[in-house]
């Protein structure tokens, strides 16, 4: 089911389109038979979590998670995720996606 949504993420204020699924999770972005497929946006509501990446076919293939509502989260990550050290992460990210999507 579609909603507009309003999420705040690092003291900005979202308002989205989305696709809601299980327990508020929802999903942004591009859709392909009927599941994920492109760049996109997932939100976990229950764990407070937040992927931005590249889905193929229903399966996330790249992406960076990060921590946002874990204060208020249900059922949080026992752990936070570390920072990342990649020289050039972003770099990476898009060509683990271009190659993802030619697959």
């Amino acid at each position: 089911m579609d909603h507009e949504i309003s999420v705040q993420h690092n003291r900005l204020t979202l308002l989205v389109v989305a696709r809601t699924g299980p327990g508020g999770d929802w999903h942004r972005g591009e859709w392909k038979d009927g599941v994920m497929h492109g760049p996109g946006i997932y939100y976990y509501a229950s764990k407070g979590q937040l992927f931005t990446g590249t889905w193929v076919k229903g399966v996330a293939k790249c992406g960076t998670m990060v921590d946002c509502d874990r204060d208020i989260a249900p059922e949080p990550p026992l752990f936070e995720i570390p920072a990342c050290h990649l020289r050039d992460a972003d770099k990476v990210l898009s060509e683990a996606a271009a190659a993802a999507v030619e697959s």
